[in-house]
């Protein structure tokens, strides 16, 4: 069923091609580039979605960047999206050809977005340009009159000129399996977390103390999270970018077999049924060992992971680490 789902999803650049009623241009950037546009864009609707899990965020992007880079998530104002440079293929602004008429949508919903590809053509981040100065300023990109500035926020002397050794990670020399969280999380950026899955189960990231659970507890963790007025950061990957959201989680509704959370000012669906497995891992955080619950599908790769990152309270991190620490085994 992933597969099939996966396959849909890369079909859909021809698609958009394809389409009569819309007008497609290719914007040349690079992810770095794309990480410096975003930012820029005043009121978007970012989107990032894989077969199990789906993460869609209103307003003003808060944080764009790239694997090495410092991330941070704020709570509530804002998507943060975060890509692996390599699996960044083409970005692409669509929209309504002026012989399609004034509508605001053609075909299935795609009006005036931007979207970025994988090389494969398999969609990996959407946003959704519902204002007209952000259309404005994609139409601008996609004609070369404008080129974004990435402005990295790695030390200059960290890095080579040009872009040879770029991005710099200072956890190469150590390996993820001893770095903290924001290494953990670009490691599962590099392939959806398949081979540190794989490491993992086999006795690896032994200071991490990765445990199996119950996969179908996520829906009472979600809710006592609501609950209790917990903090999370919960990080959605798909192919080569992750979208994050943190803040406390507003409401948890069931609807079936899916899952409606709202976290800080992100709405998140789950399917908890496309989820093979889950479990805790710790990772160094500012509070010093924090928890990540990660929901991996059938093929190892994560789909989700909960958990607490940057500056938290001190008893909001001794209630997540206590109540990780409880979850029952698989």
């Amino acid at each position: 069923m992933a597969g099939e789902k996966e396959a849909a999803r890369s079909a859909r650049l021809q698609d958009l091609l394809g389409r009569e009623g819309l007008t497609v241009r290719e914007l040349d950037l690079t992810a770095a580039q794309l990480g410096a546009l975003l930012p820029l864009l005043g009121h978007a609707v970012a989107e990032t979605a894989n077969h199990a899990v789906e993460i869609s965020q209103s307003g003003a992007y808060r944080e764009a960047g790239v694997c090495g880079e410092a991330f941070g998530t704020g709570g509530g104002d804002g998507a943060s999206v975060r890509f692996h440079p390599e699996s960044v293929g083409t970005a692409v602004v669509c929209a309504p050809s002026e012989s399609a008429g004034h509508g605001d949508h053609v075909g299935d919903g795609a009006g005036c977005a931007l979207e970025v590809f994988t090389p494969a053509g398999e969609s990996a981040h959407r946003v959704r340009l519902h204002a007209a100065a952000d259309r404005r300023l994609a139409e601008r990109v996609a004609r070369g009159e404008f080129r974004p500035d990435p402005v990295s926020r790695i030390p200059s002397s960290w890095r080579t000129s040009g872009t040879a050794a770029w991005p710099y990670r200072p956890w190469a020399d150590v390996g993820w399996e001893g770095a903290d969280q924001l290494a953990q999380l670009d490691e599962m950026l590099t392939d959806g977390g398949v081979r540190r899955r794989r490491r993992l189960a086999t006795g690896g990231g032994a200071p991490m103390s990765p445990r199996e659970i119950d996969v179908t507890v996520l829906p009472l963790v979600l809710e006592h999270l609501c609950a209790r007025g917990l903090p999370v950061t919960a990080a959605v990957f798909a192919s080569g970018v992750m979208q994050a959201a943190a803040g406390r989680v507003h409401a948890v509704a069931r609807a079936g077999d899916r899952i409606r959370v709202l976290v800080g000012g992100a709405v998140i669906e789950l399917d908890p049924v496309a989820a093979a497995d889950a479990l805790v891992v710790n990772a160094h955080g500012v509070h010093g060992p924090t928890a990540a619950v990660e929901l991996y599908d059938g093929d190892g790769a994560c789909v989700v992971a909960f958990t607490q990152l940057g500056m938290v309270g001190t008893s909001d991190h001794e209630a997540w680490q206590h109540l990780t620490g409880s979850l029952p085994a698989a």
